[in-house]
């Protein structure tokens, strides 16, 4: 009996690492297409750059404008128009005139929230764009480490949001590698086999569901896992 339990146990350890092998593998494949996504994002915006250039050089030789600055004239003038045009005043130069400012009365300013507040304000609104650079700024912040990761798995989100299914599991992956105990880290692994769903990548999805079951078997979203995996069967 002792060696059959030994045996089991030897085939799920295997069966563990088989399974973080492939979701490994998915992950760097995700990152992989994220890169070149990205790649070419940026050889267009050169091209796009490289046109507008090349239109407005193409404007400016066919219109042919030339400016000329106007040259300076050596007027020679004898000394009896001098003498008669001595007491004649001189256009002065123009008058600098400085434009008084209004005083307005002080306004009391506006609270500052801090950036996680301000994302949480924009991601409610729909602007995920503007809260994912403030979900960014709010995760470099070292000194709350809770705000932090919080932010981190929101900035998931906001890529769920846009479709960016790629980029959101690059996000969670970072949560769920770097902060396994942390309970944003059951919630980054739900979301992480949601978007290999939406990639129609079911087989890993399966994989992801079934470790958040084993991993964090007590957590709210291994329940909801099960259902998801009961659901691809």
């Amino acid at each position: 009996i002792n060696q059959t339990i030994t045996d089991l146990n030897s085939k799920i350890a295997m069966q563990n690492e088989s399974l973080a092998a492939i979701q490994q593998a998915r992950v760097q494949e995700a990152e992989r297409r994220s890169r070149a996504a990205a790649k070419a994002a940026d050889e267009a915006m050169q091209k796009a750059r490289a046109a507008k250039l090349a239109r407005t050089a193409t404007v400016a030789s066919s219109t042919g404008i030339i400016r000329i600055q106007p040259l300076s004239k050596k007027v020679i003038v004898n000394q009896k128009t001098a003498k008669q045009t001595s007491s004649i005043v001189a256009v002065s130069a123009p008058v600098k005139v400085t434009e008084q400012k209004r005083i307005t009365p002080a306004q009391t300013p506006a609270p500052v929230l801090d950036s996680y507040t301000q994302g949480q304000q924009k991601y409610r609104d729909g602007d995920f764009k503007a809260a994912y650079s403030l979900f960014e700024k709010s995760a470099r912040n070292k000194s709350d480490q809770d705000t932090s990761i919080r932010s981190r798995y929101m900035m998931g989100e906001c890529l769920y949001k846009q479709k960016q299914y790629d980029q959101a599991i690059i996000q969670y992956q970072h949560i769920i590698s770097n902060y396994p105990g942390n309970p944003q880290a059951a919630k980054a692994l739900l979301r992480q086999g949601e978007s290999f769903e939406q990639l129609s990548d079911k087989e890993t999805a399966k994989i992801i569901y079934k470790k958040l079951i084993h991993s964090y078997s007590t957590s709210p979203e291994a329940e909801t896992a099960q259902k998801r995996q009961a659901a691809l069967q």
